[in-house]
């Protein structure tokens, strides 16, 4: 059913996740690092990341449009801690739990002895999931934008961050 549906995919999804940041980290972070230093757009999303703490990870996680491969593997050769990813794993719960029930219905669909439930509550995560999405990118490009003020000597922009 979806409720087992539901723990086998999400621990799934939370190893291999957690695999991917590691080798990003561990990989790709070195052969990548001087080409984000030699970049001030990069070295500010970095700097976004590492100072927007488990929260832009959390939104991060909660996308539902960014390919969660891609994601984790730049997560890991970005300043994100690795503790902090790992428990920003709960985000990505309620995409699971909209999966897992859209196969349980799927399922239901195709049986013979049942009609198609309509589940208003999945297509209400879904719409969660894309305005997470939305701020995410708009929190940290407002954050990114005044990390590089800053970096240019602008004050106001310091005492924005602080």
């Amino acid at each position: 059913g979806a409720g087992h549906g539901f723990l086998v995919a999400f621990t799934a999804h939370s190893v291999s996740s957690l695999t991917a940041f590691l080798l990003g980290r561990h990989l790709l972070r070195a052969r990548l690092q001087d080409r984000i230093e030699g970049s001030r757009h990069l070295r500010a999303i970095d700097a976004a990341l590492a100072s927007g703490g488990i929260t832009s990870l959390l939104l991060l996680r909660a996308s539902p449009v960014l390919p969660s491969w891609l994601l984790s593997y730049g997560l890991g050769v970005s300043s994100a801690r690795t503790g902090s990813y790992a428990l920003a794993s709960v985000a990505v719960a309620p995409l699971i739990l909209v999966g897992t029930f859209a196969g349980q219905a799927l399922d239901d669909l195709t049986s013979l002895d049942s009609a198609a439930p309509q589940n208003p509550e999945s297509m209400a995560v879904v719409g969660v999931g894309l305005a997470a999405t939305v701020c995410v990118a708009a929190w940290l490009g407002r954050r990114a934008k005044r990390l590089l003020e800053l970096a240019d000597g602008d004050e106001r922009a310091r005492e924005e961050l602080s």
